[in-house]
């Protein structure tokens, strides 16, 4: 049987609104990532005093972390979990380096091993992303190596995807429209914006090579109990995502976020459908550990926000727009040009690791992946 595996629009849904937590179930991987995928040579280590000097938009402290245990209809299945791991100086911009996991326990590893590393590098003070990388096993097999790079220069996004078991990997490249978020740098820039009952926020977000629409709708307050918080106000938040314009059938879910400046999702429901057209329910995550990060760090930017902005038109998840002629001759100068193909590759030992992943450097890189865009 083919292990179950997230829709596209279902991945916006279930990890972006609750903060990667549901891509535990069923589509995650089989051995412990503990390497970093994204490094970071010649980046210096922001300090509180660099942002007392200068504030920043991306408003959480290094060492934020939130912990989830997942349930599927009651039982257990493991736990996922999302970080701050660090905010630096890189090659001219400020950027939070973000880490998340996902990892079955050992009763549901029996039926199907789970353990996922993603990484992403989003830019601190407009809260876009600037690359992400994440390392799966699925199951005994299945196992994939991802990074994708948006460009916004020229406003392209670069997929790598190599599959060691295939023996192939597959590089895309096109043109992601005016703006869009990523499903990591998305649930940080949900949690920096007010919600307001009746005050639907929507907006562009790229998963599994498309552009989408998702779209939350925030509800009713509620107070409920969590072990971590304690009592605690809430609001109730339904995440929904579009394609081209039209809403997309593959889950529903309730997100209920604290109303208190940290904006902390608490607790998640819902259901998705898998590619096989399966409909999957009873999902429920709850936070079952919180670490504020450093005290004694500026929060600024806490509060602050950028405005949405809406999604483009699309056609089969690409945006329909007009580039401004500056950044048509820009690309023109450059080279830059849409691309989807394939190819043979063969998968090389340390992947995260030695490594680092297909576009990190190092002599170990360079003798393994060797990318080249």
């Amino acid at each position: 049987m083919a292990p179950l595996r997230l829709r596209s629009a279902s991945a916006i849904l279930l990890v972006s609104a609750i903060l990667l937590v549901s891509a535990i179930l069923l589509v995650a991987s089989a051995a412990r990532a503990v390497c970093p995928l994204l490094k970071r040579p010649g980046a210096r280590e922001l300090t509180a005093a660099d942002v007392r000097e200068r504030p920043v938009t991306f408003g959480f402290a290094p060492g934020e972390r939130l912990e989830y245990g997942v349930r599927y209809f009651g039982v257990e299945v493991g736990r996922a979990s999302v970080e701050v791991a660090a905010l630096v100086e890189w090659q001219g911009r400020r950027v939070a380096h973000l880490v998340a996991t996902a990892r079955t326990n050992d009763f549901f590893s029996a039926l199907y091993r789970v353990d996922d590393r993603s990484e992403a590098w989003i830019d601190a003070d407009r809260l876009v992303t600037l690359r992400t990388a994440t390392h799966t096993r699925h199951g005994r097999s299945r196992e994939v190596y991802e990074e994708v790079t948006f460009e916004w220069g020229t406003h392209f996004l670069r997929l790598f995807e190599a599959r060691r078991k295939r023996g192939d990997a597959h590089r895309l490249a096109f043109d992601f429209g005016p703006f869009v978020h990523d499903t990591f740098d998305v649930a940080y820039f949900l949690r920096s914006v007010p919600l307001e009952k009746g005050s639907p926020i929507e907006v562009p977000v790229y998963a599994s090579q498309k552009v989408y629409g998702f779209r939350i709708e925030p509800g009713d307050l509620e107070t409920i109990r969590s072990a971590v918080l304690g009592e605690v106000e809430t609001r109730v938040v339904r995440p929904r995502n579009t394609l081209d314009g039209e809403l997309q059938d593959d889950g529903r879910g309730r997100v209920w976020v604290t109303t208190d400046p940290r904006r902390i999702p608490v607790r998640m429901r819902g259901w998705f459908r898998s590619t096989q057209g399966l409909r999957i329910g009873g999902v429920h995550a709850e936070l079952v550990a919180y670490e504020p990060g450093d005290p004694d760090w500026p929060l600024p930017g806490r509060g602050r926000h950028l405005a949405p902005v809406p999604p483009p038109r699309t056609v089969e998840g690409r945006p329909i727009w007009t580039p401004p002629p500056t950044l048509v001759a820009y690309r023109d100068k450059k080279g830059v040009k849409a691309e989807d193909r394939r190819h043979a590759f063969a998968w090389p030992d340390g992947v995260g690791c030695a490594t680092g992943g297909p576009s990190q450097p190092g002599a170990a890189q360079s003798k393994s992946f060797a990318y080249s865009p």
